[in-house]
């Protein structure tokens, strides 16, 4: 490969993802449940924005809110490179000649992040429309945050190459300090305080430009961009997991030193199978990101539908989806070969699942009871219902198999 062609690689790696991708959201499209709960979400999302619309006060601190969401989203950037483990041995001679390759990587992403900012943006209008401002400064302001998003991801790319000689508590400290610009900024400009906007802006750029002088031109940082990648595709599976059954995809471990020590001091040294089930679910699983993606899902549309039968229904149908995944920790692919021939009844890693779907299925629904009682979703009959039908269903699930 010479120089010229490093710069096709990417591109020719982003096609070749995008088509297995694509065939993929075919798949799941066609599935029969996909577009119930695409459905659901949409109607839900929709009948609960206008509520909120028609609720929301003036005196409502809307620019502080939404300042806070917008400074989270252009602070936080994950970078496809395509990157691959064994890139770090084939093509390290190349290593001279791929800037080309990585400022392909930083366009489509720089493109990927734009049309994100774009959807949200238009979500966000009628709320900006009813409390904040008119339609000139409203698209004034999605132009002025566009130019920041692509200067945060310039200084996002920074700090992945900073890695290979800068402490990690220093880049910590840098990105906790870039979100405060961009809060800053955010609140500014959704406020159409103009003149403040200026303040921060610079500040981004003169620190964008600081971070070219300091990057080293070599070496690429290739363990830590292969491994981001890695963790990026383990959580697409995971999601596409959710509708259709994925081939066995290796995840990536993660340390998790703190729920590991509670793991050991909560688990008996003779319960083979509940401490196996127990690291793997921490260490090398997404299934607890996944758990609290769907509890938000499911709180965030009971607020907009706060009808007790509803919630009910909702819990229902995240514990059900969780359930369902929770069952991929027993394939004998997360374990050595060994795992197999262990002295130990069958019957033991049915029941260590079960006592771990029971609890966790029991605490992603006392959790959504209590938000619901707190804000006053479920009154004493409603909350009878609701534990009622979801301890059934907690028991049936754990001990449904496929």
């Amino acid at each position: 490969m010479n120089r010229l062609e490093t710069s096709t690689l990417f591109w020719s790696r982003m096609r070749s993802s995008w088509t297995k991708a694509l065939r993929l959201i075919r798949i799941i499209a066609g599935g029969g449940g996909t577009p119930i709960i695409l459905g659901i979400t949409i109607i839900a999302f929709s009948f609960g924005y206008n509520q909120l619309l028609a609720w929301l006060p003036e005196s409502f601190p809307l620019a502080p809110v939404l300042a806070v969401m917008i400074g989270l989203f252009l602070t936080h950037h994950r970078i496809r490179t395509w990157i691959k483990p064994t890139d770090a041995v084939f093509l390290l001679p190349l290593e001279p000649h791929m800037g080309r390759y990585f400022r392909a990587s930083l366009l489509y992403t720089g493109a990927v992040k734009l049309l994100h900012l774009g959807v949200i943006m238009s979500i966000l209008y009628p709320l900006y429309r009813a409390n904040l401002g008119t339609l000139g400064t409203y698209v004034v302001t999605c132009f002025l945050l566009a130019g920041v998003l692509l200067l945060n991801l310039v200084q996002e790319w920074q700090a992945t190459r900073l890695t290979v000689n800068s402490d990690a508590g220093d880049l910590r400290l840098w990105k906790i300090c870039r979100f405060g610009l961009n809060l800053l900024l955010a609140y500014d400009a959704l406020a159409s305080e103009w003149w403040f906007v200026l303040l921060p802006l610079t500040a981004l750029a003169i620190w964008c430009w600081q971070g070219f002088r300091l990057i080293p031109q070599a070496p690429y940082p290739w363990q830590r961009l292969s491994r981001l990648e890695q963790e990026t595709l383990a959580r697409y599976y995971t999601v596409a997991n959710w509708f259709v059954d994925m081939p066995r995809y290796k995840r990536p471990l993660r340390q998790r030193k703190w729920l590991i020590r509670l793991v050991n001091r909560l688990i008996r040294d003779d319960a083979v199978y509940p401490y196996l089930y127990w690291r793997t679910l921490v260490r090398q699983s997404d299934l607890l990101a996944m758990f609290a993606r769907l509890l938000a899902w499911v709180i965030l549309l009971s607020f907009c539908v706060p009808h007790p039968w509803v919630i009910t229904l909702l819990t229902l149908l995240g514990n059900w989806m969780f359930t369902v995944q929770l069952r991929n920790i027993e394939h004998a692919a997360h374990y050595p070969v060994l795992f197999k021939l262990m002295p130990r009844p069958a019957s033991e890693r049915s029941q260590a699942l079960q006592q771990i779907a029971r609890l966790l299925s029991t605490a992603f629904a006392s959790l959504i009871a209590l938000v619901g009682l707190l804000v006053g979703w479920l009154d004493g009959k409603g909350l009878v219902i609701y534990l009622i039908i979801n301890g059934a269903a907690i028991l049936f699930f754990s001990r449904t198999k496929r």
